[in-house]
């Protein structure tokens, strides 16, 4: 019981926590809400166009919170991410633009360096261009992971806890959409079935036969 009621004392203070965070630059949060739903949405798409340019029209909620919070410097930041959104999709694979686009982000950030925990966002947003450009399915998704572990160690050295919250969420999102992919790609259920085939009893069943048959009458469905 006792522990119930601690649970229930730091949700509430955490909540109380976020309204006089909101209630200081109303605004300015909302946009951040804007940006949140969007951001989330963007990260669900299984299609990488998609995810592109979702992130691209997330960005500009981004742009108009930090310029209601004043954080000019992290304006410049956005604007850069919406550029190489747009030449990674224009670009992609287009070695000259990529190394031009990750020496103006390189430039750009390092104008936000302040200390040793400075690198990770650096970090993030080098391989986030490296992934937008060359990257798709899966293996942008397990890049964009390793991105936001580095956001995540960044939030948590400054003891962020709303970030740290906010980075755990785009991680479980990031997971949910791979699992998708996958599921998606291939036929997940096959192999599941063949796995438990191995350790049942019960005799074993032309599955091949099966699974072509299946495959087939999907094509036949198709056309």
């Amino acid at each position: 019981m006792f522990k119930y009621i601690i649970l229930i004392i730091i949700l509430k203070i955490s909540m109380q926590e976020i309204i006089n965070i909101y209630l200081q630059n109303p605004i300015g949060q909302t946009f951040w809400i804007l940006w949140m739903f969007w951001f989330i949405f963007a990260f669900i798409q299984e299609d990488d166009t998609k995810v592109k340019k979702i992130l691209g029209f997330t960005n500009i909620f981004w742009l108009w919170h930090f310029l209601f919070m004043w954080l000019y410097i992290w304006v410049a930041m956005v604007i850069m991410s919406m550029i190489r959104l747009y030449f990674s999709i224009k670009y992609e694979r287009d070695r000259k633009i990529f190394y031009i686009i990750t020496f103006v982000t390189l430039l750009v950030w390092i104008l936000t360096y302040t200390d040793q925990s400075s690198i990770f966002p650096i970090l993030a947003s080098l391989l986030a261009t490296y992934g937008f450009f060359f990257l798709q399915k899966v293996k942008l998704r397990l890049i964009l992971l390793v991105c936001s572990s580095f956001w995540l160690s960044f939030h948590y050295l400054h003891l962020s806890i709303w970030w740290m919250m906010t980075e755990s969420i785009i991680h479980i999102l990031h997971i949910i959409t791979i699992y998708k992919i996958l599921t998606h790609s291939w036929d997940m259920s096959e192999y599941v079935i063949r796995f438990k085939n191995i350790f049942s009893k019960v005799p074993k069943i032309d599955y091949d036969r099966y699974f072509a048959i299946i495959k087939f009458i999907k094509r036949k469905n198709k056309h």
